[in-house]
């Protein structure tokens, strides 16, 4: 080379320098374009699974928080901010939804060198599930039985010259009207079980009321009631409760005779009790709650003219319940148990209270 070519050969050098690096780079950046654009491909078949997956589990809608999911697993897949594009196509026969899901994601190259802005790359996917539709849906509910005292003690004014049994009426009722979310079955008992009873399953406003003006009389056969309540709950178990409410002792056996002066209070003596009686009272819980039904009993207290009471019956007639419920009875307070309790038979307001307590421990 001549001296006066030296410097055009130092241009050529530099201008083929410059050539290369730019195909490099050039290539470098076509190279985390593709990856990228292998990313979004990942991210796009990524949220369409876990959107088809969501519905076929979840069902419709594809709401806000369906989408969060699917793009949280979704942006995994890469390190680049990615914007989705969702389409949900419902079939025009309702049988399927078909997912669509796009994604793109803005990608830099090397703009300290070469600045040539970011880079948009995206992909899409999409998928089809099968959609099957209800026209009914049935909510299950818990199933709670009422075994009610109908004898005729409960018959008998006391107090202000309130009837207990009408006091015990407007709570059921005030009860059925304002929790609608149990299903309820109805047993009536004095000496035996008052036909017919009404299953949980039949248990609707109007029949428990109409069932509810039967005359309250005779003596009381616990062990009746709740063999009876044995009948009312549904095959299925969606909760099986007992709400067991009397007003003493029983004196009567199934199928027994004529009990004679086994009365629990007789007018113008001393209260007594039947042991018999309440052993078979004990068993027919126990089969109850065998069922995996859980008893609830409630004691309407009363003092008649003339009968008297003392602490060890009135702690006696407390044991007896509490067995009925099958929990222990630890404390002298009532509302440490939340199974047994007891109200005035004059007290409207305190029965009522206390249906609620019962119903509000239903789960």
């Amino acid at each position: 080379m001549r001296a006066g070519q030296r410097g055009v050969g130092t241009v050529v050098a530099m201008g083929s320098c410059l050539v290369l690096g730019t195909v490099a780079l050039g290539a470098a950046t076509l190279g985390i374009v593709v990856t990228a654009k292998i990313d979004a491909r990942r991210m796009a078949d990524t949220a369409a699974l876990t959107a088809i997956e969501l519905l076929r589990t979840q069902g419709l809608p594809f709401d806000a928080t369906k989408q969060s999911i699917a793009e949280k697993l979704a942006n995994q897949q890469s390190k680049y901010d990615a914007q989705y594009d969702w389409k949900i196509i419902e079939a025009t026969d309702g049988s399927t939804v078909t997912v669509q899901t796009g994604v793109k994601l803005s990608v830099k190259g090397l703009p300290a060198v070469i600045p040539i802005g970011p880079v948009i790359v995206g992909a899409t996917a999409s998928g089809r599930v099968r959609q099957e539709k209800t026209t009914k849906v049935k909510r299950f509910k818990p199933a709670l039985g009422l075994v009610l005292d109908y004898t005729g003690s409960m018959n008998r004014p006391v107090g202000s010259g309130s009837l207990p049994i009408e006091v015990l009426r407007g709570a059921v009722e005030n009860l059925v009207d304002d929790v609608t979310d149990i299903d309820y079955g109805l047993v009536l008992f004095n000496e035996q079980a008052l036909a017919p009873s009404i299953t949980a399953s039949e248990g609707t406003n109007a029949a428990i009321k109409a069932r509810l003006g039967t005359n309250a009389q005779l003596q009381t056969c616990s062990s009746c009631g709740l063999a009876e309540a044995m009948e009312i709950f549904p095959s299925e178990d969606h909760g099986r409760y007992v709400l067991f409410v009397t007003d003493g002792a029983p004196n009567r056996r199934i199928g027994e005779a004529n009990p004679g002066d086994r009365m629990y209070c007789p007018v113008g003596g001393n209260p007594q009790d039947s042991p018999k009686a309440e052993t078979e009272a004990r068993q027919k819980a126990a089969l109850l709650r065998g069922m995996d039904a859980t008893i609830y009993t409630l004691h309407i207290s009363w003092r008649y003219p003339g009968c008297t009471e003392d602490k060890a019956l009135y702690d006696a007639r407390r044991k007896f319940l509490t067995d009925i419920s099958g929990k222990s009875d630890s404390s002298d307070d009532d509302r440490a148990n939340v199974y047994y309790s007891e109200v005035s038979a004059a007290d409207a307001d305190g029965l009522r209270d206390k249906f609620k307590k019962f119903v509000g421990s239903i789960s």
